[in-house]
């Protein structure tokens, strides 16, 4: 049992009346209030039956004492005894309280001060957490005195705000860090929420003392006096950067997926369509209320290959990125292609949430491509025909004039028995237009075999090439004292059998227009300009007037006459569609009686 360790009013009464009464038996005497008989006593007498004439007596005399009041002193009554008992035990249960109310009271404080302990723990460690939540949360709880216009932060303002930022900055000093932009906007909101105590709720940016931008998202409450006035505000503000800087990338990727020239679209991981941009709309002729919620294949037109598609997932299902080009359907039934380029787009837990598309639709580059793949084939067979043409047409040609040529010299040979010198002339001129005509026919069958020549690059020694050339040229004639130049290690990857053939057209130009130069010269070298190897063949020859450089490297052009230099017109040609299938060019600089340099390059 529990003792209380303070006397209560009722207790107190308690001991006073026992006291009193144990007082009164001791002395032999007592009020005889003390001993009033109620009426339930009454009744019990009355509903006992008859008495003894000794208790009778008594309750005679208890009657009389009753009504009179008196003092009765009566003999060897058992009140006595039974009111010493109980006053003593009440003394000694007076007595134990009052032993037990220091240890009592010790256990009392000890069990507060654990309390009290707990608490402190609680208090320290809820601190701890609130401190961590504004760290690491960017959350920071604070209190705004309106009457005195202080403020008071629940942590370190320089945690959230950035270094260099004062101990504890005011409200006005608050103020001053809002942006520029912002600050009527967030004065503006405290003012309503001063005036008539609605929730306070703000975004704003703050410009720390660090130069450092940051979005604050403030909330708080209004606090009110006995009056109802609002006399502080009390509330948390949130560093949402983070969220304002996600929300404006995402402002830029929605502005950009809807205003890119090609079609965007995006399905979750089943395949279903949620969310296209109007270029899409545009492509496919579907709106997007049309299209949402709906699968891809409804684009499909039959014509995309089976195996493309299979591809195609299993491509994606593995996370990786897949391109391709698709026949698909419009909404009025066209068919067009489309080319895409699909890629997976994973969750956080590092699984397939969404497919993302971006398409664009080729049809006119496939329709170009399919009109310049006729023209290409139209072309191969024309070429095949001129091809047959040429060999026809020389074979033909080439049977006359070896006729014409051999009757002419087995005439010349015999003598001439009776021509005279004008018939004698006639004849020689016939067998030279006959050569002539022979070598014409000669080149442009050299022509048509470089057109169909497979090229295969390799390595060719050009310094090597052009000093063999030189050497034949010299034997061809040997009289001639002509200075011939050639770069040491020129090199480049082409045909040998094509290169030999440009070099070969090019000296031998060079040594042929330099026939009537008493000290002639030619050089054969590389000069490298924006960043590209441009090889030269330089003379200092005949050269020629640049206004008929157009016609240089035209087929049957000649600049000169051909009394004065031989020739058919076709070396040229073949030089600039050599270089020209090897991925380069070529281009001339002369002047008449100044020679001439013809530079080319190589891809």
């Amino acid at each position: 049992m529990k003792l209380p360790t303070t006397s209560t009013p009722l207790l107190g009464a308690v001991l006073a009346f026992v006291a009193t009464l144990a007082m009164g038996v001791l002395l032999g005497t007592y009020p005889a209030q003390s001993l009033q008989i109620g009426q339930s006593e009454i009744a019990r007498e009355s509903a006992s039956g008859t008495l003894t004439s000794a208790e009778g007596q008594s309750a005679s005399v208890d009657r009389r004492v009753v009504e009179s009041g008196e003092t009765v002193r009566p003999a060897q009554s058992w009140l006595r005894p039974s009111l010493l008992a109980l006053a003593a035990a009440l003394m000694a249960v007076i007595a134990y309280s009052i032993l037990r109310q220091p240890l009592l009271l010790r256990r009392e404080v000890e069990a507060r001060t654990a309390e009290l302990r707990q608490a402190n723990t609680a208090l320290a460690r809820s601190s701890t957490l609130l401190r961590s939540a504004s760290i690491n949360g960017r959350v920071f709880p604070w209190e705004w005195d309106v009457v005195n216009d202080t403020l008071h932060w629940g942590v370190p303002p320089e945690e959230i705000l950035g270094p260099h930022t004062k101990s504890r900055p005011q409200q006005r000093d608050f103020r001053d860090m809002v942006h520029p932009d912002d600050r009527e906007g967030y004065l503006e909101t405290g003012r309503r929420t001063v005036r008539d105590g609605s929730p306070y709720y703000c975004e704003f940016r703050l410009v720390g003392a660090d130069n450092v931008v940051r979005w604050i998202a403030a909330r708080g409450e209004a606090v009110r006096d006995a009056s109802g006035s609002v006399v502080r505000m009390v509330g948390a503000s949130l560093d949402i950067t983070e969220r304002k800087q996600a929300e404006e990338s995402l402002r830029q990727f929605s502005r950009a997926t809807e205003q890119i020239n090609q079609g965007v679209m995006i399905t979750d991981a089943s395949g279903n369509i949620e969310y296209v941009n109007p270029h899409f709309c545009q492509s496919t002729g579907y709106r997007r209320e049309e299209i949402i919620g709906r699968n891809p294949r409804l684009l499909a037109s039959g014509e995309t290959a089976p195996e493309v598609y299979r591809h195609l997932w299993v491509t994606l299902l593995r996370g990786e990125t897949w391109r391709g080009e698709l026949v698909n359907r419009r909404r009025d039934g066209s068919f067009y292609w489309e080319s895409n380029v699909i890629s997976p787009v994973r969750n956080d837990a590092g699984e397939i949430s969404h497919f993302v598309a971006v398409k664009e639709d080729i049809s006119a580059r496939k329709e170009a491509e399919e009109e310049v793949q006729q023209l290409t084939e139209e072309l191969a067979e024309k070429n095949r025909e001129l091809e047959t043409f040429s060999y026809t047409v020389s074979h033909d040609l080439r049977a006359p004039l070896r006729a014409v040529d051999g009757f002419v010299s087995l005439a010349l040979e015999n003598g001439g028995v009776g021509l005279g010198p004008e018939a004698r002339g006639y004849l020689e001129r016939a067998k030279a237009n006959a050569s002539r005509m022979g070598r014409l026919i000669e080149d442009l069958l050299e022509l048509a075999r470089l057109s169909r020549h497979e090229i295969r690059r390799q390595k060719v020694d050009l310094s090597r090439l052009a000093g063999e050339i030189v050497a034949d040229l010299r034997q061809l004639e040997p009289e001639r004292r002509i200075e011939v130049v050639i770069e040491d290690g020129l090199a480049a990857c082409a045909d040998p059998v094509l290169m030999r053939n440009v070099l070969q057209n090019l000296l031998g130009n060079a040594w042929k227009f330099t026939r009537k130069v008493p000290v002639a010269r030619i050089e054969f070298g590389v000069r490298s300009l924006d960043g590209a190897r441009r090889y030269h063949v330089k003379d200092n020859g005949a050269g020629f007037d640049m206004k008929f450089a157009d016609r240089l490297f035209g087929a049957f052009q000649r600049l000169h006459s051909q009394s004065e230099f031989e020739g058919t017109g076709i070396g040229l040609a073949s030089v600039a569609r050599i270089l020209k299938r090897h991925g380069g060019g070529i281009a001339a600089q002369a002047a008449p009686g100044q020679g001439a340099t013809f530079e080319f390059t190589l891809e």
